[in-house]
């Protein structure tokens, strides 16, 4: 049987397209590169326990790996309770006509300032 983090893996690798999916993992957002690669702002990674934190503190290529060979412990981000992805090459039908009128909020041409 597959673990979640092998068949999320696949699951991005069937439907992601790189450079334009987005992977939202419970609180975190990351880009799909490909080939179960990301690239993410990341603070860290924990155990299971969240005894303790791995410090990345950066913007970094991450692949989404069930285990970290540096420390075998650490919860990958694809082994995380929420794991849905979108596509940035998507727009929602909702959100195609605008939110706010930015030229209603501008001053008026006859107003000096």
């Amino acid at each position: 049987m597959l673990s979640g983090v092998k068949v999320r893996n696949s699951c991005l690798r069937q439907r992601g397209r790189k450079f334009t999916t987005i992977v939202y993992a419970g609180g975190h957002i990351f880009i799909y590169l490909g080939k179960d690669q990301t690239y993410q702002n990341v603070w860290g990674l924990s155990p299971a326990d969240n005894s303790r934190r791995t410090i990345i503190g950066g913007a970094v290529f991450l692949p989404l790996l069930s285990e970290y060979p540096e420390d075998l412990h650490l919860v990958s981000w694809a082994n995380k309770k929420y794991f849905q992805i979108s596509y940035l090459d998507q727009i929602p039908p909702s959100l195609t006509t605008p939110l706010i009128n930015i030229k209603a909020l501008m001053i008026p041409d006859n107003i000096t300032i």
